[in-house]
């Protein structure tokens, strides 16, 4: 009898689909969504800059991301820590993620009809 508890409270365990909330020192999901996508374009721009020959050293991400963390009045270190609470949770990562890149591919395609 004993052992059947065990196993039904391990399967019951391994059959959840929920995972373990985020910690109350994080970045609304909203915000979080916003910074990943502004940093992936500072990341963007900077490469495209390297690519041409453009980057000079005050043209680097480091000003750039200072900007992003002040505009949402936060820093590095919270980003970081709000990244990593999403990083052990994948499916939610994943939500965010998907969000990210419909974003965007929206501000592409509005980049693009604007010309």
């Amino acid at each position: 009898m004993k052992r059947l508890l065990i196993l039904a409270a391990i399967a019951a365990t391994a059959c959840t689909d929920s995972e373990p909330p985020l910690p109350p020192d994080v970045l609304p999901r909203e915000t979080f969504k916003e910074m990943l996508v502004g940093a992936h374009l500072i990341t963007a721009t900077t490469r495209a800059r390297a690519t041409v020959g453009l980057v000079l050293e005050d043209l680097g991400p480091g000003p750039a991301f200072d900007s992003l963390y002040a505009a949402y009045g936060t820093d590095s270190a919270t980003f970081r820590a709000t990244f990593n609470a999403y990083a052990e949770r994948p499916r939610d990562l994943k939500a965010v993620y998907e969000e990210v890149l419909t974003e965007i591919v929206r501000r592409k395609d509005e980049a693009q009809g604007a010309q």
